[in-house]
């Protein structure tokens, strides 16, 4: 009932607005934005959300005022993008997962072993880019603009025992989200899928139901999953991608110079959150070692070893969203690898 109600009170602002007077009137006229996120608050999604708002409000001198709704308070992850459809809420920032099932194309990010780094990551994912204008335009098609990809880093490997080579894989019980690609890929490099509810997730390695489960450092420190770990395994294995969108339907009826502050802002926003994930990263990764879990350093050979089973993945993602905008993403990450390099 509370959702509604919040959802309700943006709707009727927002018709407001777009009633208010035009020209002349534009630049005197107050608009507001609805920012929600189903993360809380001391994440990196929500920051990222935070100082977009910040900023249209400050850039605008005003003209924008930003409201900011957190852990789930208008919606979890699929009625965020609903509303976003429907114009009930003006600019969401969540992982990409659940946007796969309104843009199928989203699901470019489940390449396994897709980018050696955040580096270069983050060149090939940056606004302008082949990759994102080609995601863009696909999300457009679904009425949801497309304004940043940033991230939280790489989904990384918990567990109980060494692992040096694609060999110390086989058999081992790791937690997955319940994600046809994921799964395809650990059973390809050996392992023993087993998709859990996250919320029974620790005390399923407490009992040694599973052996390990994968997740970026943030959401392993943030669930203490490393009381019942000893190593992490900095595999970096898959893309954790953190997507800013917007709903036309709202961003349309602005004036053209805060249609384009909205672009410009999303550009610098992403960029800062990138920097506040590798920031918070460092602190994270001390509460792990200091608690006596060892975080075991990127080991290229067993990224390679992994990487070299992943065809089969891609094979279902081509065969899902076709092979321009997969093939597109490899050609780019080989081609920004060069470069950084």
């Amino acid at each position: 009932m509370k959702k509604i109600v919040l959802l309700l009170m943006m709707v009727l602002t927002m018709l407001a607005v777009a009633g208010c007077g035009q020209s002349d009137k534009q630049t005197r006229q107050v608009y507001d934005v609805y920012l929600a996120a189903d993360n809380g608050r001391d994440t990196v999604t929500f920051k990222y959300l935070k100082y977009f708002g910040h900023e249209l409000e400050k850039r605008s001198n005003g003209r924008i005022r930003a409201h900011y709704y957190s852990d789930a308070q208008v919606g979890g992850d699929i009625e965020l993008i609903e509303s976003i459809q429907n114009g009930n809420v003006t600019f969401v920032a969540q992982n990409s997962a659940p946007e796969v099932n309104f843009v199928p194309q989203a699901a470019v990010f489940d390449i396994p072993m897709a980018f050696p780094n955040e580096k270069v990551a983050r060149k090939v994912i940056a606004q302008g880019s082949p990759v994102f204008e080609k995601l863009k335009g696909y999300y457009a098609e679904k009425n949801i603009a497309l304004l940043g990809i940033t991230d939280q880093g790489f989904r990384q490997l918990t567990n109980n025992k060494p692992v040096a080579s694609i060999d110390d894989l086989k058999g081992m019980k790791i937690r997955t989200m319940e994600n046809r690609y994921h799964l395809a890929f650990w059973r390809g490099v050996g392992a023993n899928p087993t998709p859990m509810t996250w919320s029974e997730v620790y005390m399923g390695l407490q009992q040694g139901v599973i052996d390990g489960e994968e997740n970026p450092i943030e959401t392993i420190v943030a669930a203490r999953i490393y009381e019942q770990q000893k190593y992490v395994t900095t595999t970096n294995h898959i893309y954790h991608t953190v997507v800013l969108i917007g709903s036309p339907k709202i961003i349309n009826q602005l004036p053209p110079d805060l249609q384009k502050l909205v672009d410009e802002v999303a550009k610098d926003a992403t960029v800062w959150a990138g920097d506040q994930t590798d920031k918070r990263a460092a602190g994270r990764s001390k509460i792990v070692t200091d608690s006596g879990t060892e975080i075991v350093s990127f080991n290229q050979t067993l990224f390679d070893q992994m990487k070299a089973t992943r065809s089969p993945v891609i094979d279902m993602i081509k065969q899902r969203i076709g092979a321009e905008l997969p093939d597109l993403l490899i050609q780019e990450v080989d081609k920004a690898t060069a470069e950084v390099h």
